[in-house]
């Protein structure tokens, strides 16, 4: 086995780089800043996923800090959830509707962060208090600052949502009969300057505080030494749970896929572009490069699908900002504007349909070599019977997501000419059709890919 690269006994600067804690440096950067209505300016999901980067060591050997890892990546997905919410209040929701939505919007996002930020911090300071305990470490035993920091980190993010859905609430003040009563609404937008500057200004003594014990924290050498020898012992040593992980990212790189691949459309405008979808697959192919020889084939497809998708979705957007589908067949020049992006979105879909092909002969082979235990007592027929059983199981699961995928494909072929040329049916009942077939593929690939971590988990359980 090679050398571990980490860190070397005694290196404080090669513990830090080995235990990523730059990762939270930057990510507190992206988390001080206001947020308005749900309009991030420095999104915060990015912020999380730097700070489960920056625990993705840690968290094998720490309770703690694994449960902190798991409560940021569920803040990570949840605000993510803002992106397509947000466009959805501002493409759907008439403008008399508009502020009560967000109103709404601001509140439910709040109460699911609140809950999440408050035990995910909380598991984080203890995590690294109790590191520094087993250690001898001189720096995270002061528990008095570690608590100070900690309240002051709950607190702030407390008061961050707080001054998110407060101005929002003006709109309460415009609703009802009573005419005497003031109608704040119309200060809705000084409000949230105002709430802005309250957050600015907690965010910096925050984002001085955290990165001063942060700084502090990373020169606790014998903590670091201690979380490198746990690393090693328990992780480094034990290749299958390396591998269980392995497999676990590349799967769920193809969920995140397959996810962004579920299009919402207003006005034949895909709110979440494919070459989003196309971009998460580029990552996914990367990762399955460890576990099966399509890797290359599909990353190359991949390219090519990120190129026509992004080429359709802008054509697909001109066109339908000037024309309707119903013109294109009495105007020449509504008509020249379709067939400028509609090749671009067969070749897209196409592409897709390729990419899927790939990928799941991908996962294929991740079935045929890593998954599948039987008890070693058994004869050999009975294992090589019980392997087969399996796997054939598997492959079942993986084909049904193949016929989903080809599906999908052809859907988003045909549904754009019959909306414009053959319009029996209303193009909202296409494009929920389609949205149907997407979300099919999407809960077959999970129900699959379910089995197959499952799977991979048995065949490596003794490590």
């Amino acid at each position: 086995m090679k050398e571990n690269p980490g860190i070397e006994k005694g290196s404080e600067i090669k513990a830090v780089k080995y235990m990523r804690f730059a990762f939270i440096f930057i990510a507190t950067f992206l988390l001080f800043n206001p947020v308005f209505t749900v309009i991030d300016p420095l999104p915060d999901f990015i912020g999380y996923i730097f700070i489960c980067l920056a625990l993705s060591r840690l968290r094998d050997v720490n309770s703690h800090l694994s449960d902190a890892a798991a409560g940021f990546t569920k803040l990570a997905v949840l605000d993510a959830m803002k992106i397509p919410a947000t466009l959805l209040i501002f493409s759907w929701v008439t403008l008399e509707e508009r502020a009560t939505m967000l109103l709404l919007a601001c509140f439910v996002f709040a109460v699911g962060e609140l809950i999440l930020i408050t035990s995910s911090w909380n598991s984080f300071f203890e995590g690294l208090t109790v590191f520094s305990q087993i250690s001898d470490g001189s720096f995270a035993l002061q528990k008095n600052r570690t608590v100070s920091v900690r309240n002051f980190t709950v607190f702030f993010f407390f008061l961050r949502e707080a001054m998110t859905v407060l101005p929002e609430t003006a709109v309460l003040t415009s609703q009802g009969y009573d005419e005497s009563r003031t109608d704040f609404s119309e200060f809705t937008s000084l409000f949230r300057v105002m709430g802005g500057f309250v957050i600015i200004i907690f965010g910096i003594i925050w984002l001085i505080r955290i990165t001063r014990y942060l700084s502090s924290l990373s020169k606790d050498a014998p903590m670091f030494e201690s979380a490198r020898k746990s690393y090693e012992e328990r992780i480094v040593n034990k290749p299958g749970i390396i591998l269980r992980r392995k497999i676990r990212a590349a799967l769920t790189l193809v969920s995140v896929f397959l996810l962004l691949s579920c299009d919402f459309s207003v006005d034949g405008i895909g709110i979440i572009p494919d070459f989003l979808a196309a971009a998460a697959a580029i990552a996914a192919c990367l990762q399955l490069r460890r576990f099966s020889r399509h890797w290359k084939a599909g990353t190359a497809v991949s390219a090519v699908w990120l190129i026509t998708s992004a080429a359709s979705w802008i054509l697909s957007y001109r066109f339908h900002s000037v024309y309707g589908d119903f013109e294109v067949q009495k105007s020449a020049q509504a008509f020249a504007a379709f067939m400028k992006f509609y090749p671009f979105a067969i070749i897209s879909n196409v592409a897709a349909v390729v990419l899927s092909f790939f990928i799941l002969l991908s996962a294929a082979d991740i079935v045929k070599e890593h998954c599948g235990y039987v008890s070693m007592n058994s004869s050999d027929e009975y294992r090589a019977m019980k392997l087969r059983e399996i796997r054939k199981g598997l492959n079942i699961r993986l084909a049904v997501c193949a016929a989903f995928s080809l599906l999908s494909g052809v859907s988003g072929i045909i549904f754009p000419w019959i909306i414009t040329f053959r319009n029996f049916v209303p193009g909202e009942i296409w494009w929920l059709a389609d949205l149907c077939i997407s979300v099919l593929t999407l809960v077959s690939w999970l129900y699959a890919s379910s089995a197959i971590n499952a799977e991979a988990d048995s065949r490596y359980m003794l490590d």
